[in-house]
């Protein structure tokens, strides 16, 4: 009898999308629900014992309640051969990666953490992920981008009066002598935002 291993996505890894080619081949990525059922229900009938680990670093929580949720509709026969894995990480995991990662880069620059964005309460756990990233680093700045969903306006100067862009907006960012600078299509805006 063999086993396999399913890893369930969610908005972390774009619905396991993101985990493409960072897994070994051994191992299938589902994004859970329907896909994540046919799945285990492939591998019993087949004779393998599964276990399903949900993907994610402490920011999704309810993937593990939807991949257990989506376990129940499975029957006794499938469900005895079945695990539900612990999350792949915490947070604290998260800060801890990202921390020694940031050990790579020279202390005078400034780190960027991005992510997908998910609900309001993960995206603000990212915040705190980050000031934890840099309270105890060499760092002055650790900032957060969220990709996708509704991102927060960036603060620009025109003039005397203050504005807000889209970060779509945005073509690139410079920094010149402690200002910044962001550049549009067809303006370039000063910034309060540091790089």
């Amino acid at each position: 009898m063999t086993d396999r291993v399913i890893a369930v996505g969610g908005h972390e890894s774009d619905g396991a999308a993101a985990l493409a080619g960072v897994l070994g081949p051994e191992v299938t990525r589902v994004g859970g629900g329907r896909e994540l059922v046919r799945e285990v229900r492939s591998a019993r009938a087949a004779g393998e014992r599964v276990c399903v680990v949900p993907m994610t670093l402490g920011r999704d929580p309810s993937l593990v309640a939807d991949a257990a949720r989506t376990l129940l509709a499975l029957d006794a026969g499938e469900r005895a051969g079945t695990l539900l894995a612990e999350p792949f990480g915490t947070t604290a995991h998260l800060v801890g990666w990202l921390r020694t990662l940031a050990n790579r880069v020279p202390d005078d620059r400034a780190l960027l953490v991005t992510a997908p964005s998910g609900d309001p309460f993960s995206d603000a756990d990212l915040f705190r992920t980050a000031r934890l990233v840099g309270q105890y680093g060499r760092h002055r700045v650790v900032e957060v981008a969220l990709l996708g969903g509704a991102q927060r306006k960036i603060p620009v100067r025109d003039g005397d009066q203050l504005r807000l862009l889209a970060p779509a907006d945005v073509l690139y960012a410079e920094a010149v002598e402690r200002r910044t600078f962001l550049y549009t299509q067809d303006a370039v805006y000063e910034t309060p935002l540091t790089l």
